[in-house]
């Protein structure tokens, strides 16, 4: 389990990462035909992208980890 570590870490982060992106990214498409979830689908993806940052920057650990090594550990 600790050779897939790493590879489940990276893909999680990938994974949550690409989801706040389409949420974000779909904002213009669904604005044509609702506001209120245009804006909903705006703010839960950047909720999303900000909730990560700061799992991954708030432990200091992960933190020096990512600062030394990059996502390469």
């Amino acid at each position: 389990m600790e050779f897939w570590a790493p590879f489940i870490f990276k893909m999680l982060l990938l994974i949550v990462f690409s989801f706040g992106v389409l949420l974000i990214v779909i904002f213009p498409l669904i604005a044509k035909l609702s506001t209120v979830f245009a804006t909903i689908s705006l703010v839960c993806g950047l909720l999303v992208i900000l909730l990560l940052l700061f799992i991954i920057f708030g432990d200091p650990a992960l933190r020096q980890l990512i600062l030394t090594y990059g996502l390469s550990f």
